[in-house]
């Protein structure tokens, strides 16, 4: 279940790959961290919506949106992702970095983890995210034991443009999640060469 506070420690994430995998139908993450190398993570659909869920609201409780009349909310939050998506400022440290151009995702199923608890955090101005999960293929009597797989520290612009990837894919994975965030899925206006490639 996806929470809000943790004391659990994360590897420490830098860059983040996204893919499909058409055959088990998953949302695929690639973590790339420093102090354990690829980490291969895999999203259900059910996973995905509790996520953006989350991910979501926190972005809207902590928005100028928060302070806005019920009914201008998500007008408000769309013109902060609009926003965030037309920005430059990528060079974030602590910021996941995108994949330059398409290509496949580069993965051993049998290093991945199916991803069960995620948690979010905002620290100041900077969400941060930690995905836990279960080994797919672990050895004997470590195969119900979830392990902290990586965590991404995300400025608010960082952390729109991450939300709007997974949208994407949510989208290109045919899982029908556009009705469920108007004010996501409302700004295609938004030139896709803006985007970080995904």
């Amino acid at each position: 279940m996806p929470t809000e506070q943790t004391s659990v420690t994360f590897p420490s994430a830098s860059k983040l790959d996204l893919g499909i995998n058409l055959t088990e139908d998953r949302l695929v993450m690639v973590a790339h961290t420093a102090a354990d190398g690829v980490r291969a993570m895999l999203l259900t659909r059910r996973m995905l919506v509790v996520l953006m869920d989350h991910y979501g609201n926190l972005l809207k409780q902590t928005s100028p949106a928060a302070k806005a009349q019920q009914e201008h909310q998500d007008e408000i939050l769309q013109m902060e992702h609009i926003g965030a998506l037309f920005s430059n400022n990528t060079a974030s440290e602590s910021a996941p970095t995108g994949q330059q151009q398409p290509a496949p995702i580069a993965f051993s199923l049998e290093a991945a983890y199916l991803v069960t608890e995620v948690t979010l955090q905002m620290n100041e101005n900077h969400l941060v995210i930690g995905f836990s999960g279960l080994r797919l293929h672990a050895s004997s009597g470590d195969d119900a034991t979830v392990t902290p797989v990586a965590a991404f520290n995300l400025d608010r612009t960082n952390a729109h443009k991450v939300l709007a990837l997974l949208n994407d894919k949510a989208r290109e994975a045919g899982w029908g999640l556009d009705t469920l965030y108007p004010w996501l899925n409302n700004s295609e206006l938004v030139a896709s060469e803006q985007r970080p490639v995904n």
